[in-house]
């Protein structure tokens, strides 16, 4: 757990916190040098309510660290400078200068100041606060994904359950089983003896060559059938015969060819290959049946 003495005591926790200069106008009455970010060794004295011994004390102690935070003694004609902009009227022949991170990185450093120790106070209290807030905004977001992931879970299930069954193995473990088709696919292995005679009965005549859709439609109609065209695609796709594979672009299942259905290609008025089915009679008759 982080504390005002782990500030004091770790550097790495130093340069963690030494970016955090708007501390420094919270805490204390920060009057800088004008035009020029920064403050003397007596104006950070002064800040800090401490000797200048203190400061400068600690200034040879830590100068490392300081120069990583722009300290500079200012002399010859730089201080020249530096007196010509920021008003300074000090007669010293050099001057060390603290910039903003500078400062604050002396407030982590100095023990017996009570500005310094507010300001380590302030660190560890936003630290904690931007620590909190992190740790809540990856709780909300594990929990939209938790959200999330349920309900593609049950968006699977449900595409599961559409085709498949749970049930038990042989070796009795638990397994997801196709489903059965629906009932009306019962009835696609049907005698062929059986399909005579009921043509027989009903006096029913269908092409015995494979036809293609129209001319099945057609056939179908004169038998007495009020069907069309896609009546006849819906019933094929439900018996699991025929699958539209592009854009009404259709093509035969193992099943449907083992039921008289064929594939026929043709070509269109506008020069597009398409791709359909043809049925033969005991095709034709399974599906009078269904209607």
């Amino acid at each position: 757990m982080n504390t005002n003495e782990n500030i004091i005591n770790d550097a790495r926790k130093r340069a963690e916190l030494v970016q955090r200069t708007e501390v420094l106008e919270k805490v204390g009455n920060l009057v800088l040098l004008p035009n020029h970010d920064g403050m003397t060794t007596d104006q950070v004295a002064s800040y800090f309510e401490v000797d200048v011994e203190v400061v400068k004390k600690l200034r040879t102690r830590h100068k490392a660290e300081l120069e990583l935070d722009g300290y500079y003694v200012y002399q010859g004609q730089a201080l020249k400078d530096m007196k010509s902009l920021s008003g300074y009227d000090g007669r010293a022949p050099r001057v060390s200068f603290f910039p903003r991170r500078a400062i604050l990185r002396v407030g982590m450093l100095l023990r017996d100041s009570l500005v310094a120790k507010t300001i380590r106070d302030y660190l560890l209290d936003a630290e904690q606060v931007a620590v909190a807030s992190v740790v809540n905004y990856d709780l909300h977001e594990l929990k939209r994904e938790v959200f999330e992931l349920k309900a593609q879970r049950d968006q699977l299930m449900a595409l599961i359950g559409e085709y498949f069954i749970p049930q038990r193995s042989e070796d009795g473990r638990w397994i997801l089983a196709p489903k059965e088709a629906p009932a009306i696919s019962a009835s696609v292995k049907v005698d062929l003896d059986e399909i005579q005679q009921y043509r027989e009965a009903k006096s029913l005549k269908y092409p015995q060559s494979p036809v293609v859709m129209r001319v099945a439609v057609e056939a179908l109609r004169d038998a007495g059938y009020k069907v069309n065209r896609e009546m006849l695609f819906k019933k094929l796709i439900e018996f699991g015969w025929v699958r539209d594979f592009k854009h009404g672009n259709y093509a035969s299942t193992a099943e449907g060819r083992d039921s008289g259905v064929s594939d026929y290609t043709y070509m269109s008025d506008k020069g597009f290959r398409g791709h359909t089915v043809m049925l033969n009679a005991d095709a034709l008759e399974v599906l009078a049946r269904s209607f």
